[in-house]
């Protein structure tokens, strides 16, 4: 793809390193077309409570090592799109799953967002992880769920 203006359609794509997640993304580059983007997204849930125990670690360290945790599992993803010649772009955010990912879909102006039913967070049924749920509640767009396969 050529560098320049983006003119095609941006798919928001959540990776928490769930298989899960991975088959959302190859689900992703099946679908779109060569003007379109995928945006991937990894949100850290923050556990700042009872750092205060283990040592003096700062809310700036803590922030520096989610962040370098976030881009470490997005590294998997950003393989598979790199081998198929597609725009991507990858974003690291530190706070709640799902407010982070329709967040950032708005600000991204994403055309849809694909997910994978389950991730690694607590599940809410059989059919759908949490964020997964929430997102589909929360989300201004179109909300893809991939269904995991073995």
């Amino acid at each position: 793809m050529e560098e320049g203006v983006f003119m095609g359609k941006a798919v928001l794509v959540p990776i928490d390193g769930s298989e899960s997640s991975i088959q959302a993304v190859l689900f992703t580059i099946s679908m779109v077309k060569d003007d379109d983007k995928i945006v991937l997204i990894n949100v850290q849930k923050p556990q700042y409570d009872g750092f205060e125990k283990v040592g003096n670690i700062s809310k700036e360290q803590l922030d520096a090592f989610y962040l370098k945790e976030g881009k470490k599992i997005l590294s998997t993803a950003e393989e598979f799109i790199k081998h198929h010649h597609i725009l991507q772009e990858s974003i690291v955010r530190i706070g709640l799953p799902s407010i982070e990912i329709t967040k950032a879909a708005k600000e991204i102006s994403a055309h849809s967002i694909v997910m994978g039913s389950k991730g690694m967070s607590p599940v809410v049924s059989h059919a759908l992880g949490s964020v997964t749920y929430s997102v589909i509640h929360l989300a201004a767009c179109p909300v893809t769920i991939v269904p995991f396969t073995e």
